[in-house]
């Protein structure tokens, strides 16, 4: 095993209640569910439809889970800045993940890879598929995203802009897939493989009493000392 792949970090979590897809900002063509907590795109519609989410992260709304159920992969999972058009798969006003091939696309940019300083694979080539658990952690003041799958750390990327709304939005090419929100209480067990991603979640504990009105928190690490 790598020696940036032995430090694991086990958070207990309650994520916070209220989020749902928000109607009057995302597409016309999307279907949102009476209670808002899911979205899929209209069988009726023939391109990319975007969802925005009812709430952008900030000190102590740091973190969203979505549940994705389909087959197709036409989907992108992540964050945008308020007001992204809702009408493309993605573009220079968002970050998001692919469904099955695991593709960031960081401001339009879509890697494959790691391929810039500041975008990376945190744990090999861990992508997110039907029946998953994408979790999307923000830290608003230093512009850096973490994405999940299923509470394991899979990609990280900083460059976020600050000044700006960072809202969770979704991208769906296909009228099979689904997008939940989940408020369901887990356990995240973030296996941590590079520096910036123990400096991010280094940060969560240090600023844990911000997180005390939303999360319930049992947090314990394993050594976090740099190698």
């Amino acid at each position: 095993m790598s020696r940036w792949c032995n430090k694991t970090l086990s958070v207990k979590t309650k994520e916070e209640r209220g989020f749902s897809w928000d109607r009057a900002a995302s597409h016309k063509e999307t279907v949102i569910s009476m209670e808002g907590q899911r979205v899929q795109r209209s069988p009726s519609s023939s391109h990319w439809v975007c969802a925005f989410g009812n709430k952008a992260f900030n000190l102590k709304r740091r973190y969203a889970t979505i549940k994705v159920s389909g087959d197709s992969p036409y989907l992108y999972v992540g964050v945008a800045y308020k007001g992204a058009p809702v009408a493309e798969a993605y573009n220079n006003v968002s970050v998001l993940w692919r469904k099955g091939s695991g593709d960031l696309c960081f401001h339009g940019v879509r890697l494959n890879r790691s391929k810039l300083p500041s975008v990376s694979s945190a744990s090999g080539e861990l992508c997110y598929g039907g029946g998953d658990v994408v979790g999307i952690m923000v830290d608003v003041k230093l512009g850096k995203v973490a994405f999940f799958c299923n509470g394991v750390l899979a990609r990280t990327a900083s460059g976020l802009r600050t000044d700006v709304d960072v809202l969770p939005f979704v991208s769906l090419g296909s009228a099979d897939v689904v997008a939940e929100f989940t408020t369901v209480s887990s356990g995240v067990c973030l296996v941590v493989s590079d520096v910036f991603a123990r400096s991010l979640l280094s940060q969560q504990l240090r600023e844990i009493s911000l997180l005390s009105e939303d999360y319930g928190v049992d947090a314990s690490i394993l050594d976090m000392s740099i190698m």
